[in-house]
């Protein structure tokens, strides 16, 4: 009765280890992410997969975060998969984006682009027939308002641009599937 005992209490201790979930924490920049879950490298270089599929409350929105924020998040490790609990997002610093960024201008020497003001404001660098007034960002979103000028009409407009890449030095734009790739003028 005694060997019966002991090989259902270690049997029993040893399903209790293998349902065990591991609380962690990771701090990195979003480098994906998806309805499905955010991927992270830390500082070390190491990329972690966070799941958000079975996150009861974490404050996921689907857009609480873009690419390149700052996210730490807070997760149980359950059956080997690391599945929210909760995060932080510190954001993009807003002063990366500010600056002036221009691109070459296809089929002609020269460079146009725009100014992004700390304030909001914006203007345009080498172009009389767009001109840009505002602009603002929305997690991975660029929006600009801007007004077209040509043929005697001005028309006012909205874009609203995916940021696919900011670094200090170079802003990758997608508009509508138009890949527009700027660099940071230097004074």
């Amino acid at each position: 009765m005694k060997k019966i005992f002991v090989v259902v209490s270690a049997m029993m201790g040893l399903m209790t280890s293998c349902n065990q979930t591991v609380e962690k924490s990771v701090t990195g920049i979003v480098c994906d992410a998806t309805m499905n879950g955010v991927t992270v490298v830390t500082v070390d270089n190491d990329t972690v997969f966070v799941s958000t599929l079975d996150a009861k409350d974490a404050g996921y929105t689907g857009n609480s975060f873009a690419l390149n924020d700052t996210l730490t998040v807070d997760y149980k490790v359950m059956d080997g998969i690391n599945v929210a609990e909760s995060w932080q997002v510190k954001p993009v610093v807003a002063e990366l984006i500010i600056g002036a960024w221009t691109k070459p201008i296809s089929g002609m020497d020269g460079e146009d682009g725009f100014l992004l003001a700390a304030d909001g404001k914006a203007a345009s660098i080498n172009s009389a027939t767009l001109v840009y007034k505002t602009w603002k960002r929305e997690g991975d979103k660029l929006i600009m308002d801007i007004e077209s000028i040509g043929n005697g009409q001005t028309i006012a407009s909205t874009d609203t641009m995916n940021v696919l890449k900011l670094d200090k030095d170079s802003l990758i734009l997608d508009n509508g599937g138009m890949i527009m790739r700027y660099h940071r003028v230097r004074e």
